[in-house]
């Protein structure tokens, strides 16, 4: 601390730096400079009874030396938005100049002269080495079985999608997955940047054999890949080429959310997404995974067809939201920075209370399992064969006014009310979407379920609705 009589003080005029004190040693007062002002000009520092000296030991408010204002919150305990902490994937393809071959088929690559690298080896399936399969209900191939799911609560017409991520500085590398069913989308990144456009190839075996995805680059580099893959084809593990002694593989590091969707048959697709584009079905390319695109996001999809707070998919192994086997699901996944419960038509015939009810007894429940992780309500979705009716008006009044009520719900976004909506438009007439926008992101085939385009457009909306959403 700087001192001097006053007189000097007054006499030398000095501007006192930022926040440093200086101290007259003949009145014992003191002031806090504040880089700009002269000391004839500063103010000197007040205390709770006046200008006195302030001694080693004392006891002050920020208040007390001209501080009230300021905000004491650490910058990473306070509520940021959600479109901070957004690093999205790449829409530019990776150099085709370093891309050599990338092919999915049945045939063993490098005849008998390979080394396999499987998760036990040292690459989780599980977060934090970013090898997620959420709500694994079986294995791996173990002696020709496979339980057949990867689903939340068992159900095989859930197949929950997952990426599976890791580091590698091989040029020439295989994944290898074992196929429970055929024809359904997949797609590989490098360096955040796609391979390839969504596939839609018949892995080869449709049952309990493996198929093999095989990456070649023009040469060896640190690179990080990135594929997904719907539940319905299981990860095996990685292999290279025997000769390859300098090749590693090592898990990638974590995305900056780690944020799991509760939800419907729009959030896991299936048989029920028919892609009239692609052909096959739509099952990892779903509002969950295009979210995680447009984000950068880890998304864990959550979600059961047919489900909803009040309706139960028709019954075991699916739930509603709000069941123990959901709820211990979601529980497994471990820590999470958000939970996005997504709302559904599949609610439309139960009443507007009863959905009130259930959805406050939910946010409750999320709320005792986890305290620390905010939730963002979705309404529920509209397409051109369930339209904005009274019903759809009513149900999505009753989740807003139940999530304005919930300490833990962050945020509500409509898709149906507000600047913008609904998102999804159009109508069906002769058994087809005749106007609207529906036309482009609702599947022909049944008219009520997402395209691929339709997927990525919903994901593109909830995640510029989620950008100013602060947690």
């Amino acid at each position: 601390m700087r001192t001097d009589t006053a007189a000097n003080w007054v006499a030398n005029n000095p501007i006192v730096p930022m926040a440093e004190a200086a101290r007259e040693s003949d009145t014992g007062l003191q002031k806090i400079g504040d880089g700009s002002t002269d000391w004839r000009n500063l103010p000197y520092a007040p205390s709770k009874t006046g200008y006195s000296t302030l001694s080693v030991g004392d006891s002050y408010t920020k208040s007390d030396i001209g501080l009230g204002n300021v905000d004491n919150t650490r910058d990473i305990d306070k509520p940021n938005q959600l479109g901070a902490r957004m690093r999205p994937f790449s829409t530019s393809p990776y150099p085709s100049s370093e891309i050599t071959t990338l092919t999915w088929n049945n045939t063993t690559p490098y005849g008998s002269a390979w080394t396999t690298y499987a998760y036990a080896a040292g690459l989780s399936v599980n977060t934090p080495a970013r090898f997620s399969m959420p709500g694994w209900a079986g294995t791996v191939y173990s002696g020709g079985t496979y339980a057949g799911v990867n689903n939340i609560t068992g159900s095989s017409s859930d197949l929950t999608p997952y990426f599976v991520e890791f580091y590698t500085n091989a040029a020439d590398f295989v994944l290898f997955f074992g196929a429970f069913a055929a024809d359904f989308d997949w797609r590989v990144w490098a360096n955040d940047m796609p391979l390839s456009d969504w596939q839609h190839s018949n892995p080869g075996n449709d049952g309990y054999g493996f198929n093999y995805l095989r990456i070649q680059f023009t040469g060896s580099k640190v690179r990080k890949i990135t594929v997904a893959v719907p539940g319905a084809i299981l990860f095996g593990g990685l292999i290279k080429p025997s000769a390859d002694t300098t090749s590693v593989f090592w898990p990638a590091e974590r995305r900056p959310m780690r944020v799991a969707v509760v939800g419907d048959s729009y959030i896991t697709g299936g048989a029920g997404s028919p892609d009239p584009v692609y052909g096959g079905n739509i099952v990892t390319s779903t509002i969950a995974q295009q979210l995680s695109l447009l984000t950068g996001w880890e998304v864990l999809a959550m979600a059961e067809g047919g489900t909803g707070y009040m309706n139960p998919g028709g019954g075991s192994p699916r739930e509603v939201y709000n069941s123990t086997s959901r709820n211990t699901a979601l529980a497994a996944l471990g820590a999470l920075d958000a939970i996005i419960v997504w709302g559904t038509l599949n609610d439309f015939g139960y009443s507007t209370a009863s959905l009130q009810a259930a959805a406050t007894a939910y946010f409750s429940a999320l709320a005792t399992d986890r305290p620390t992780a905010p939730v963002i309500v979705v309404g529920p979705e509209v397409n051109p064969t369930y339209g904005v009716d009274a019903t759809a008006l009513a149900h999505d009044t009753a989740l807003q006014t139940a999530a304005n009520a919930a300490p833990n719900v962050r945020a509500y976004i409509s898709q149906i009310q507000g600047t913008g909506t609904p998102w999804i438009t159009g109508t069906v007439s002769g058994g087809s979407i005749t106007n609207g926008n529906g036309q482009v992101f609702i599947s022909g085939t049944d008219n009520l379920h997402p395209s691929r385009a339709g997927h990525e457009y919903l994901a593109r909306r909830l995640t510029q609705a989620l950008a100013s959403v602060k947690v």
